[in-house]
């Protein structure tokens, strides 16, 4: 019996990454800018002289490689008495030991150096504004005056993250382009062709310098049609009619911004994670429980898909149920067998540059466990412990506390958030966030995704985050929910046109941490 369920609804969430930026005229402060700020005007840089090499410091600043780590890194631009500029890399309080030093052989006039943040995800689907970051690229972007035309043209140099230096050719950025909040080296285009906007998102590829097109935006106004397109696979993700505000925007664009997010692309070479040892087979990750009770996963490879479903009896069945993203990639497998309640299944990653390719993470149970279905009601404005920080106020350590709640027309919420002064570091009072919880609905007014946020301080780092996505008729069909050691996905599967799904897969982080199949009772 084949189970399919279509993800409904996920977005795009990326980590809003500051930059370490400072400009640095001999021992000044150091500034701290948000990703692609330019610097204020009274911080510019003046005309100043290198003690050590006499060369002219037109500017710099402060990177950081890693979001958690102590090491710094001074990128300064300079004008050698020759007329050369070149960008020197070294420590910040030892710029006379030069790790790199790299000349800019651009037209024209070199202007300024400056901060280009690169973040990749962990390429969880999720829906909101938070995700964790596993690598991070401070990438510069160089200006200079465009010789002839006057023009002032831009030059993005990549940061290698394996040899710790910028790569020696730059990426010439096109002046329509305009970097990207979402990170991931992307670059928008944006056009008005009479009542037609179009948007097109562009990803650079760090090894063939190429500026690749991954999403293309098309709304007609005067028709009322929206088409987004998957640029790199040549597909149509979303083509219909819309509901447009009295401005002519789209009153639901939160929910098609789903689709037109970059997450499912990272166009890079795929790198096997060595501690798994995907170059060995398919890793499979086998769930069983220990003496004391504890679930134990182990890991054993097979050299492909059909070796796994042969040994578990599945070889030339159909899955019992599927689960397929907002972009049409297949997710997770799942195969099962009722009668002796074991089963087997797949999870799929995917990495692109620019070709896809899947990337295949097996998992085996035996036995099925119990899960008792007490649902977390997606319109409660509350934590899991029914609680808001409010409640805290008593305590001491929370000293002033305001919502911010935000409905819909028709009475249903959009937003809310918990926030006040609190001190729970002992450092004095700062401002933070309690609480926050956002809401995707479809057109037709059902809520598609639900993305829930609490304070750890207060209440733990398990389930501290969660992204809940719906089915047309609000049923549950996915959490991805953080936990210490990384994500934990549940999958819903239903029975014929059920309210309570007839079972839930487990995959703690995609399978390596646990595996099962529970029976919702």
């Amino acid at each position: 019996m084949k189970k399919q369920i279509v993800m409904c609804a996920a977005c795009l969430c990326m980590l809003g990454i500051f930059l370490y930026v400072g400009l640095d005229t001999q021992n000044a402060p150091m500034a701290q800018h948000t990703l692609f700020d330019s610097y204020p005007a009274d911080e510019e840089p003046v005309e100043n002289t290198d003690t050590l090499s006499r060369d002219t410091l037109i500017n710099g600043l402060r990177i950081k490689e890693d979001w958690y780590s102590e090491e710094e890194y001074w990128v300064a631009l300079y004008q050698k008495a020759s007329g050369e500029a070149v960008i020197r890399v070294s420590r910040p309080q030892e710029k006379d030991d030069i790790l790199q030093e790299m000349p800019v052989s651009l037209p024209g006039e070199v202007l300024e150096i400056s901060g280009f943040f690169a973040a990749y995800d962990n390429g969880t689907p999720d829906c909101g504004d938070v995700s964790e970051v596993c690598a991070i690229a401070p990438d510069v972007m160089v200006s200079c005056s465009g010789a002839s035309d006057g023009e002032i043209r831009k030059f993005l140099y990549l940061w290698d993250k394996k040899a710790h230096v910028f790569d020696r050719e730059p990426v010439e950025i096109p002046a329509d382009y305009v970097p990207e909040t979402i990170t991931l080296r992307i670059f928008s285009r944006t056009r008005q062709e009479g009542p037609v906007s179009r948007q097109t998102l562009y990803q650079v590829d760090e090894q063939t310098k190429n500026i690749i097109e991954i999403r293309s935006y098309t709304l007609d106004r005067e028709e009322e049609t929206l088409e987004i397109r998957d640029g790199l696979r040549q597909r149509t993700l979303f083509s219909g009619s819309v509901l447009l505000d009295e401005n002519g925007n789209l009153q639901n664009e939160a929910y098609f911004d789903c689709f037109f997010s970059a997450r499912s692309y990272v166009t890079k070479p795929w790198e096997p994670d060595p501690n798994i040892g995907y170059e060995e087979g398919i890793p499979v990750f086998a769930a069983e429980y220990d003496e004391y009770g504890l679930m134990d996963s182990h890991r054993i490879y097979y050299p492909n898909r059909e070796a796994l479903l042969s040994e578990q009896g599945f070889s030339g069945q159909e899955p019992f149920y599927q689960y397929t993203d907002t972009w049409g990639d297949l997710v997770v497998e799942l195969y099962f067998n009722p009668a002796t309640e074991t089963g087997c299944g797949f999870y799929y990653d995917y990495e692109f540059h620019p070709e896809q390719e899947q990337i295949v993470t097996g998992y085996v149970f035996h036995g099925v466990g119990e899960h008792e279905w007490v649902q977390y009601q997606p319109y409660v404005l509350e934590n899991r412990d029914d609680e808001t920080g409010k409640e805290w106020l008593d305590g001491g350590e929370v000293l002033s506390y305001e919502e911010d709640c935000r409905y819909r027309a028709d009475g249903r919420p959009e937003y809310f958030c918990s926030k006040g002064l609190a001190d729970f570091y002992g450092d004095g009072p700062e401002e933070t966030d309690f609480l926050e919880i956002k809401f995707v609905y479809r057109d037709d007014g059902s809520l598609a995704c639900r993305k829930y946020s609490h304070n750890t301080w207060m209440w733990g780092t398990s389930f501290s985050s969660g992204t809940y996505l719906y089915d047309e008729t609000e049923r549950l069909i996915y959490e991805n929910l953080y936990v210490t050691h990384g994500g934990m996905s549940l999958y819903y599967i239903y029975e014929d046109d059920s309210d309570k799904p007839a079972y839930a897969l487990m995959l703690d982080n995609c399978g390596s941490w646990g595996c099962g199949l529970y029976r919702v009772e």
